[in-house]
């Protein structure tokens, strides 16, 4: 998960980049490399994105190995690294 650390650091403020995985129920996980006030320092904005294009926000960041994911609803989930596509706007 270094890699995508060291990505965060070089993004350009310009280029929108995110990672994404698809839920079990037919949505995804998407989490950005955009920061918000609402999100603790050094925390990024991930969001779930429902099958029926709901969404549940939270704040995301890496420690030990896996990616942890606190949503604005109070529920906190850890994600494996493995398994997420990188994407950005410029493709």
């Amino acid at each position: 998960m270094r890699w995508l650390l060291a990505l965060l650091i070089c993004t350009s403020a310009h280029a929108e980049e995110w990672w994404e995985t698809p839920t079990t129920k037919g949505g995804k996980i998407i989490l950005t490399t955009q920061s918000a006030d609402w999100c603790p320092k050094d925390t990024f904005i991930a969001y779930i994105e429902t099958s029926k294009q709901d969404s549940i926000y939270g704040c995301w960041t890496v420690s030990n190995d896996r990616i942890h994911v606190r949503y604005n609803g109070g529920f906190t989930k850890v994600y494996d690294k493995e398994g997420w596509e990188y994407k950005n706007d410029q493709r």
